[in-house]
């Protein structure tokens, strides 16, 4: 960007170009990846009107495809604008705009979360937060205004995503459900600050008559979300981010939410949405002791404003379940870390009709991102990406799971990441499979994208797998002793000279996250020492014993190979360069403290 952006929200358009619209402060990029030439900066409108320094911008807040229009949103200085645009030529042009006061978000700051819902309807739903005022909006398209909010609420509220949920084309079943988390009233010095929930509304709601919630929703409902280890009472209760996994029955849809506790740890917890689902149509509401009336209050009907009363008396005091929607293992969450992770994509990767692999893709505060396999179900760590060339805060991270495209924003710019790159996996195909990248298979004589004839083995990367196609002269080497000579991947030797009663260092690159990495000299192993992806080896204080050869060897799945060798010589030179040797001594230092 010329200019750094504060805010940036991202928008796939449904083509097969790999295009990203972007929107930013007082315009949009449409940014063309395969030729970023043809790339543009779309100035978007504005009112003018008072406003100081900090307000006056037109940050976008919303973007979506309507058709063959482009459907925006801003905050324009707190007096939120709306617009329809259209391509022509390669330009956008406005053909409608209006403002959007009491709609849209005022304030950038405030995140808003939005789900588009087609058929008759063509309902559009917004959640922000506006001086401590929390609301959930539905306003129509067609410029005619429904808005419902909900009653009552808990301030402190926190939106972190919506889905719509839908129900196997039944327009009038189909659901809305908003994931937050809210300030803790319980103020029990052990209790959690936050507490995390999950809110349902049917996307049909018209609202109540006019004497009862008018202009309210009537089908809303709320409980809480459990991701723990009850078991060591542990549990993770600040809500993060969430990504739907959306499957052809509504009901195998799954929630990917990414939590953290009070310490700062953060898990994953997957929930099922017949599950969710369960809860909210069986459970029964919280604090009430009667019978529950007919229709049960939070059935999705084709007008609400005929809602008998029993039930609208319930819905106004903002019912809460008695049951907690509890992930698919209740005993642990899927995944717990110290890493401060803060957000989530899911990525499905399928191979042939009957296989498929599941894919978290995560980001750091600092700008790192994880690539996760969800194998058996337990996490594997496949890979660490930086997409960055600096560490950098992540804005925003959009997901084109078609073209296995993952985009990556920062105040300064966008990044486009081919989650099929598996050149880096290494030049064997033993590397190769031991990556257990779905992503990624072994054909010919490199590690490419996957296709059907492509050597792979996902959920436990058994390399000997791998060997059963090729020939037996290359199985009968594997099968060897394996010796600096004879060891895959074997390196050339680096000769060290050093002095008898001073320290000297070694030091190998880590490649794998999940392999063991030893050093060896004459019979001895000694796991080394690992710090900024290094794996170091020390000695204190040379002596006659210490000298000869040593070895940096990766172990992982029964397979070895050598990362890097040394010979350590009696002398008062190096054939290592200082500045090596300088690097060695700071990462011994960040070790040390």
């Amino acid at each position: 960007f010329k200019e750094d952006q504060s805010y940036t929200v991202f928008l796939l358009p449904d083509d097969s170009k790999e295009m990203l619209y972007v929107g930013g402060h007082n315009k949009l990029f449409h940014i063309d990846f395969t030729s970023l030439n043809q790339s543009r900066e779309i100035k978007f409108p504005s009112f003018k009107q008072e406003c100081n320094k900090d307000t006056c911008k037109n940050y976008i807040t919303i973007m979506y495809k309507n058709n063959d229009s482009l459907f925006v949103c801003g905050t324009n200085g707190g007096a939120p604008l709306c617009c329809y645009m259209v391509c022509e030529k390669k330009q956008h042009k406005i053909v409608v705009m209006f403002l959007a006061l009491n709609i849209y978000p005022r304030d950038y700051c405030r995140f808003d979360y939005s789900v588009y819902g087609h058929g008759n309807l063509h309902v559009k739903f917004s959640v922000y937060t506006y001086v401590c005022l929390v609301m959930l909006h539905r306003t129509k398209t067609n410029l005619a205004n429904v808005l419902l909010y909900i009653e009552n609420i808990q301030e402190e509220q926190q939106y972190v995503g919506m889905t719509l949920s839908r129900r196997n084309g039944d327009g009038f079943q189909d659901k809305i459900y908003a994931f937050l988390r809210e300030k803790n009233l319980d103020e029990h010095p052990e209790a959690d600050l936050w507490i995390s929930r999950v809110i349902q509304i049917c996307r049909a709601d018209l609202g109540g008559p006019k004497n009862i919630l008018q202009k309210k929703w009537t089908s809303i409902l709320s409980t809480r979300l459990l991701c723990g280890i009850p078991s060591e009472k542990i549990f993770f209760n600040r809500l993060l981010d969430v990504f739907v996994l959306h499957a052809d029955d509504w009901r195998q849809s799954k929630v990917y939410a990414l939590f953290s506790s009070r310490w700062n740890a953060t898990a994953v917890c997957i929930y099922m949405m017949d599950e969710i689902d369960r809860v909210f149509t069986q459970s029964n509401i919280k604090g009430r002791t009667q019978s529950l009336p007919n229709p049960r209050p939070g059935t999705c009907v084709s007008d609400s404003t005929k809602l008998n009363m029993d039930v609208l008396n319930i819905i106004k005091d903002n019912p809460e379940m008695e049951d907690w929607v509890k992930p698919i293992d209740q005993s642990a969450p899927f995944m717990v870390s110290h890493r401060h992770y803060r957000q989530i994509q899911v990525d499905v990767v399928k191979r042939r009709a009957n296989s498929s692999h599941t894919v978290l893709l995560m980001s750091l505060a600092e700008g790192l991102k994880y690539k996760v396999l969800e194998a058996n179900g337990k996490p594997f760590i496949i890979s660490e990406i930086y997409p960055f060339k600096k560490k950098t805060y992540i804005q925003s991270m959009i997901l084109d799971s078609a073209k296995k495209k993952l985009y990556v924003g920062s105040s300064e710019e966008v990044v486009q990441i081919d989650l099929q790159r598996c050149d880096h996996y290494g030049k064997t195909c033993e590397l190769c499979v031991l990556a257990q990248d779905p992503y990624c298979g072994w054909k010919g004589d490199k590690c490419t994208r996957i296709t059907e004839s492509a050597i792979q083995e996902v959920h436990h990367g058994n390399y000997s797998k791998t060997l059963q196609n090729k020939a037996q002269k290359r199985v009968k080497e594997f099968n060897q002793p394996q010796t600096s000579s004879n060891m895959p991947n074997a390196k050339s030797q680096a000769t060290v000279e050093v002095t008898l009663s001073t320290r000297s260092y070694m030091s190998c690159q880590v490649q794998s996250r999940n392999a063991k990495y030893v050093w060896r000299h004459k019979e001895n192993e000694t796991e080394c020492q690992v710090s900024n992806g290094e794996c170091l080896y020390l000695i204190r204080n040379v002596a006659e014993e210490n000298l000869g050869e040593y070895s940096c060897i990766s172990q992982e799945n029964g397979y070895e190979q050598q990362v890097a060798q040394y010979l350590l010589t009696r002398g008062g030179a190096t054939t290592v360069s200082s500045r090596f040797l300088v690097l060695i001594s700071v990462l011994l230092a960040s070790l040390c403290f």
